[in-house]
C-alpha cells in the first residue's frame, strides 16, 4: 500500500465518521423537535380540557397552581440525570439509588417549602382559598414522581 492510499483510506474513514456524526446529529434533532411538539400539544388539550370541566374560578387557582409548580419545580434540578448518564457502568446501582434519595429529599424539601408559603400566597390571593391545598396535592405528586423515578 503506498502513502497516497495511507492517507485515502485515512480520509474515508474520517469523512465516515463525521457523516455519522451529522446523522446522529440530525436524528437527535428531530426527536427532540417532535417532543417539543407533542409536549405543546398536550399542554394546549391539558388546559383545553381543564377549562370545559373546571369553573372559571376553580381553573385559575389550578392554573396559578400549575405556575408555581413549574417554578419551584425547575428551580433544583442540578443535572443529575445526566451526570449518571456518563457514569462507570460498575457504579450504576449505587449511582442510581443516591440519585433516587436526593430526587425524593428535594421533591420533599419543595414540598415543605410550599407548605410553608401557601398561607403567606394566601394573603396575597385572598380571591384563589384553595391555593394551598391544591399546591399541596400538585407538590405531593412531585414526590410520587420522584419516588418512581418519572
Amino acid at each position: 500500500m503506498t502513502q497516497s492510499e495511507a492517507g485515502t483510506d485515512f480520509s474515508s474513514s474520517v469523512l465516515d465518521s463525521q457523516t455519522d456524526v451529522q446523522a446522529k446529529a440530525a436524528k437527535g434533532t428531530a426527536y427532540t423537535a417532535i417532543a417539543s411538539i407533542i409536549t405543546l400539544c398536550v399542554g394546549f388539550l391539558r388546559s383545553v380540557l381543564l377549562a370545559r370541566l373546571l369553573t372559571p374560578d376553580d381553573y385559575g387557582v389550578v392554573t396559578f397552581a400549575l405556575f408555581f409548580a413549574n417554578f419551584f419545580g425547575s428551580l433544583t434540578p442540578f443535572s443529575l440525570r445526566q451526570a449518571f448518564i456518563h457514569s462507570d457502568p460498575e457504579d450504576e446501582g449505587r449511582i442510581a439509588g443516591t440519585m433516587l434519595t436526593v430526587d425524593v429529599g428535594l421533591a420533599l424539601a419543595r414540598f415543605l417549602i410550599i407548605a410553608l408559603i401557601a398561607p403567606w400566597l394566601t394573603s396575597f390571593y385572598p380571591q384563589y382559598p384553595q391555593l394551598p391545598a391544591v399546591l399541596r396535592i400538585f407538590f405531593a405528586a412531585y414526590i410520587l414522581g420522584a419516588a418512581t423515578g418519572a
